[in-house]
């Protein structure tokens, strides 16, 4: 059974009592009938501005609001008047005009454009299209289908018509709408988020009703009614109302020519963090503007060498709550001037198994300090080999061979500054852990004066540190072996008052400090006669023998 509105109940009640009552009570003034919603032009449209119906406070940073909207535009337009426009009509007409001069199919446009004054990042929570039925032809008809679409481009009130209709978006609510006179609403929160969120233009919406070729349609009042009976957008909405906190990441004390800058943060409601704007100052001077409007949290910044550089960011959410600059919210001075280092000299040569290294250096004045050494090594011209990355000043390096080392330092600041290694020697050593080799050289097998030279030659090793200087020791007739030079001749007169067998050894030693060991083993020998008798030389029959033979 359909359902009566509240005024039309009023309307059939008050003549029903004042006849029962009879004539002689006073007569009851009736509430004038408002006008009835038609295809007849209005002088003009009321102005009607958004209307908060409720709000509430959820949390410090979040209220909700219930806010009714009127139409900025609405019409109908009809089929078979498809060139004609009724922007100015008090009604909306929905559904198939047959017997009231062939209308045809006609269908309602609205659009919202106040939409445009909800705070920004507003969280949709319900959107409902409220339209107030004001005739229904036939009177008794059962409920009729209706599909909401989206308008998916833009129409004018005063102009459009069925032949310049705007094209349509998807189906985006439905509902039925009975014969009864009253309020009938659609669900739009999904394409009102849309709109809010800018994930779809806000070119209005239409509604379809049953247009098959029969007298079925609805009629609504439009907004240019003079009632309260306008169409209206009733819209549940949450705002934010805080800002965000958003704050510059620490910096290191020191930081190289360019550097790394990072932000971030949170919003305070549920809007979200829109955009980001970070500021910098010099040597504590004024504030200047870097970076605007900027969605990613972290940028490369170049400074100059010695400059202190601060830094503070802020936040502006989505509902467009705009954080305050703070002061200073990390800082950080730009050194671009790599440490000066060396390796102190070494000792020309060693035998030693192991020697140390040692290297030292500075900074620029006020800069970062030494953070770490980087120590490398060669041999013999070779590839240069990294050896210690340290704190350290100095390190024991084990050669694993004889050869001649070089050694280059450089220094890394705090600031990540470096020198470059020019691969050049800084200090060199020759290790030699190699003896020389020494020989006597021959001598006669007789020898008849009190004095006569004696003489020895030999050489270090290839690559070696080079002979020093030469031991030369002797013995006679077997006996002891005396010490007679260290010299670095390699020939000295011998002189001698006593007969005898004399044996020599000899050895070197070389810059190294490396020598041989004495084997006390005769290298060259001579027999001394100065004194009579004299002994008297034989030919050996064996070279008799030979010089026979050739």
């Amino acid at each position: 059974m359909p359902r009566l509105s509240a005024l039309r109940l009023f309307r059939l009640l008050v003549p029903l009592v004042f006849v029962l009552l009879g004539p002689g009570l006073p007569a009851v003034a009736q509430e004038p009938e408002p006008p009835a919603p038609g295809r007849a032009a209005a002088p003009g449209v009321p102005e009607r501005t958004p209307a908060v119906l409720s709000t509430q406070t959820l949390s410090p940073a979040e209220v909700r609001t219930v806010v009714e909207f009127a139409p900025s535009a609405d019409t109908y337009i009809a089929s078979n008047r498809p060139g004609s426009n009724f922007g100015s009509a008090t009604g909306l007409f929905l559904g198939y005009n047959l017997v009231d001069s062939n209308y045809g199919a006609e269908r309602t446009l609205l659009r919202f454009d106040a939409l445009g004054t909800l705070p920004k990042g507003v969280i949709i929570n319900s959107a409902r299209l409220r339209l107030y039925l004001g005739n229904s032809n036939p009177p008794n008809d059962a409920p009729m289908g209706t599909v909401l679409r989206r308008l998916a481009s833009s129409w004018t009130e005063g102009s459009v018509t069925w032949n310049t209709q705007p094209t349509w978006g998807g189906i985006r609510a439905s509902t039925d709408v009975g014969s009864s006179l009253g309020w009938y609403e659609w669900d739009i929160t999904d394409l009102v988020d849309d709109w809010i969120q800018g994930d779809q233009p806000n070119y209005g919406l239409e509604i379809i009703g049953d247009e098959r070729v029969q007298q079925r349609e609805r009629v609504f009042y439009a907004r240019e009614t003079s009632t309260a009976l306008y169409p209206r957008l009733v819209v549940d909405y949450t705002a934010d109302t805080l800002p965000p906190i958003v704050t510059v990441n620490p910096l290191p004390a020191y930081s190289p020519a360019t550097f790394t800058v990072s932000w971030s943060g949170h919003d305070q409601g549920p809007a979200g963090i829109a955009y980001y704007d970070v500021q910098y100052r010099v040597d504590a001077g004024s504030w200047v503007s870097w970076l605007n409007q900027v969605t990613f949290t972290s940028a490369q910044f170049t400074g100059q060498n010695g400059r202190v550089y601060q830094f503070r960011a802020r936040g502006v959410d989505t509902a467009g709550n705009v954080e305050a600059f703070g002061d200073a919210e990390a800082q950080t001075t730009v050194d671009t001037i790599a440490p000066s280092v060396h390796v102190s000299p070494l000792p020309p040569v060693t035998n030693a198994p192991s020697f140390t290294v040692r290297w030292s250096g500075e900074d620029n004045p006020g800069g970062s300090g030494i953070q770490f050494y980087d120590v490398q090594y060669r041999i013999d011209g070779g590839p240069w080999v990294l050896w210690q990355r340290t704190t350290a000043t100095s390190a024991t390096f084990v050669p694993p061979a004889s050869g001649r080392y070089e050694f280059e330092a450089r220094g890394v600041d705090n600031a990540s500054n470096y020198e470059l290694f020019t691969f050049q020697p800084e200090a060199r050593i020759l290790v030699d852990r190699i003896a020389p080799t020494v020989h006597m050289n021959p001598l006669p097998a007789v020898t008849k004066t009190a004095s006569f030279p004696v003489s020895w030659s030999g050489g270090d090793n290839p690559g070696g540190s080079g002979i020093q200087f030469y031991d030369v020791q002797y013995r006679i007739d077997g006996g002891e072996w005396v010490f007679w030079q260290r010299t670095t001749a390699t020939s000295v007169t011998f002189t001698t008052s006593a007969d005898g067998l004399y044996e020599f050894e000899a050895r070197g030693v070389d810059n190294a400090g490396n020598y041989e060991l004495f084997t006390f083993q005769s290298e060259a020998q001579t027999l001394v006669d100065v004194r009579a008798p004299f002994l008297q030389p034989r030919i050996w029959v064996p070279v008799a023998m030979k010089n026979a033979r050739r």
